[in-house]
């Protein structure tokens, strides 16, 4: 069930070391006359006012980061409406402006949106993910396809976080804090002192605690944040900036919600075919590569196959197996020697399939064929080519269905498949069954293949031109 987040009361808290020279500023401000105040940004790596910035640009200052609400990357979403957060949790937040973005996250790909930190390229859209806003000058969102001006260019558009900098000769800080319910509580904090005439540290942290809006505590918040930096600014001409940050993220994490189920329209399932088209051969050249339905290799009776897979079929009993086995039971250490003596085989199949020296490829594949169990056609546990597979795959269900019309192969010695030009074969696996749709002529040779599957309708209705 969820819960939602109502408004929370805030209460800031700011320190200065100067109050007299505060209160001179604030009589200044009272002076000037009201309008609209100017932000600077640094989009094009130089300062400008945002009006006269020469692109599409939106610029959000501390203030209305916190107006906003925004704490982390899964809120960047409010800042524009050109922004949209995908909150899949932790690294899996995925950024789209103008919806160009990636939903794939991960370390192969990267994003359509770039992010900056500091002026430092994150070379994951993930690494967001433990970003926490806080003592920040601003976040900057450029839109549209972007050049590599900040070392990479982005298709969607730019994001970039500038926290707040050290200043030469000026002692403050400030502490801000909220409170909310769910027991939200949050704090963030900076003080900027001066070492030299030329030198400025300052540090800032942030403590972040909330929790979660699932009944079972999913979509919590637990981060704790902090930053140093020091500056050595001995010209306007040069200036050289330290900075160093870490961040901490705990909780139990982001969790989705059951809001409700779609309901279909009612009626049942209608059986489709998927066929395959033009599968006979597609790797070896031919459906049968040596021209026989059977093989010794080994010492073993096999059938050399591709319809679509290349397979050697063969009876689990010739190899010492009952082809019943779990998929534990084929990977257990009780088992090695019959791996070793199914992997001899495949090897000694590789070239007989003219697929050459396979040690370092994953085919062929290394069916398992026994009697059906379970009213099917016939039973199969299948090597791809090392590991025991849970079930079957596509292609590999119908080589292995193809295999029980072949007369003389091993698979047809132990198959139950019928009679008639059209057959559906159940090739049982070990955690159910797969359904093959084989066609073949009048001399029994196959001509078509396709899987069964279902489908049913979802809703219907009128269309008017």
């Amino acid at each position: 069930m969820m819960r939602f987040l109502s408004a929370s009361s805030a209460m800031a808290i700011a320190m200065a070391a100067q109050p007299a020279i505060a209160q001179d500023n604030q009589n200044e401000t009272a002076r000037e006359p009201a309008g609209l105040s100017e932000i600077t940004v640094t989009a094009q790596r130089r300062e400008e006012s945002l009006q006269d910035a020469a692109l599409p640009i939106d610029a959000l200052s501390p203030d209305q980061l916190t107006r906003q609400g925004v704490e982390s990357a899964q809120d960047l979403g409010r800042i524009s409406p050109s922004l949209g957060a995908n909150a899949g949790g932790g690294p899996l937040t995925s950024l789209f402006v103008r919806g160009v973005g990636a939903l794939t996250v991960n370390s192969l790909q990267d994003s359509g949106v770039a992010q900056n930190y500091d002026g430092v390229y994150l070379g994951r859209s993930s690494s967001a993910a433990g970003l926490n806003f806080y003592d920040m000058e601003r976040v900057e969102l450029l839109k549209g396809p972007q050049g590599t001006l900040y070392g990479r260019n982005a298709t969607g558009g730019v994001l970039n976080y500038i926290p707040k900098k050290p200043e030469l000769g000026e002692i403050g800080g400030y502490v801000q804090g909220s409170y909310g319910n769910f027991d939200a509580f949050a704090v963030q904090g900076a003080v900027n002192l001066p070492v030299a005439d030329t030198v400025a540290f300052r540090v800032a942290g942030s403590h972040q605690d909330r929790d979660g809006f699932n009944d079972d505590g999913t979509s919590d918040l637990d981060a704790q944040s902090v930053r140093a930096q020091l500056l050595f600014e001995p010209s306007n001409r040069f200036n050289a900036r330290f900075a160093v940050d870490h961040t901490e993220v705990g909780g139990k994490g982001v969790s989705g919600s059951l809001l409700g189920f779609f309901g279909t329209a009612p009626g049942t399932h209608s059986p489709i075919p998927l066929e395959f088209r033009d599968t006979a051969g597609s790797s070896c050249g031919a459906l049968l590569p040596t021209g026989n339905a059977m093989d010794i290799v080994e010492g073993v009776a096999c059938t050399l196959i591709d319809n679509g897979m290349p397979c050697v079929v063969f009876k689990a009993e010739d190899i010492g197996a009952t082809g019943y086995e779990s998929r534990e039971e084929l990977e257990s250490e009780s088992f090695a020697p019959i791996r070793e003596k199914i992997e001899a085989i495949r090897l000694a199949a590789g070239p007989m399939m003219n697929l050459g020296n396979v040690r370092e490829k994953t085919v062929p594949k290394m069916t398992l064929v026994a009697p059906p169990r379970n009213a099917g056609a016939v039973t199969t546990r299948v090597f791809i080519p090392h590991r025991a597979h849970a079930s079957i795959g596509a292609l590999g269900a119908v080589t292995a269905a193809t295999a029980c019309l072949v007369p003389g192969s091993p698979a047809h010695e132990v198959s139950v498949t019928g009679e008639g030009k059209r057959k559906t074969l159940s090739i049982e696996h070990p955690t159910g069954e797969m359904s093959c749709v084989l066609e073949t002529d009048a001399g029994g040779a196959v001509t078509s293949a396709a899987l069964l599957r279902t489908a049913r309708k979802l809703m219907d209705g009128e269309v008017f031109a």
